[in-house]
């Protein structure tokens, strides 16, 4: 049975985003916000180029997301390995960014492909309903796969829980390049205190308490040779 994890973006500056994004513009987000391609569909047409300007030196993360958009470096696509058939990107102008975030070559990622490989009567989840009875979505607690399970892609949307998935492959193949930004979340694990993801080592729970030197840490809770 294959591994999948969630994929998100995942930003090491949490602790001081602060004075992190106040060096920072995206001029032009209200413009392609409405053109924006559905999550799972391949986009009609390309975007128009989103401007971005990062004052602060020292930025220089592979993959960052700012409301719906996502960027990624030149160095994250390398990794990825991806062909147009599993992965879309959009042009961006960084030129008046500093010159590490300029150096970066990042691009608008799209995931335009969807595959059914989650087990919705072994997850656990719940719908929510707006008034006139039509369902909307809730985050998962925890996703189950069908054993047999064969996705065409590497990286893609479910169908059913509407949310980015990928295989084990994908994810140690980020993680040994050593890019930053993007996580792989435990689907069997969404809903617990503390995350869990995928790292070199493993499965790891960040947020573990150490309280005789009254710092967090993390801890390895299942080893993956």
């Amino acid at each position: 049975m294959k591994t999948f994890w969630v994929v998100t973006p995942w930003s090491p500056h949490w602790d001081n985003w602060k004075p992190l994004w106040s060096g920072f513009e995206f001029p032009n987000a209200a413009e392609i916000l409405p053109l924006r391609p559905a999550a799972g569909e391949f986009a009609g047409a390309a975007l128009p180029i989103a401007r971005l300007e990062f004052a602060r030196e020292d930025f220089d993360d592979d993959c960052f997301q700012l409301g719906k958009f996502v960027f990624e470096s030149e160095e994250m696509r390398r990794v990825m390995a991806l062909g147009p058939s599993d992965i879309q990107y959009f042009d961006v102008d960084s030129s008046g960014s500093a010159y590490l975030p300029r150096s970066k070559g990042y691009q608008l990622m799209h995931v335009p492909v969807a595959e059914d490989v989650t087990d919705p009567e072994r997850s656990d989840y719940t719908f929510r309903h707006r008034p006139e009875g039509v369902e909307l979505w809730g985050t998962p607690a925890a996703v189950a796969f069908r054993p047999d399970a064969e996705p065409a892609h590497e990286i893609f949307y479910d169908r059913f829980f509407k949310i980015a998935l990928c295989t084990d492959e994908f994810a140690l193949r980020v993680l040994q390049a050593g890019c930053t930004g993007m996580r792989f979340l435990d689907p069997a694990r969404l809903n617990r205190a503390g995350s869990c993801y995928r790292t070199i080592r493993g499965v790891e729970k960040a947020d573990e308490w150490d309280p005789v030197r009254k710092s967090s840490y993390t801890k390895l809770i299942r080893e993956i040779p």
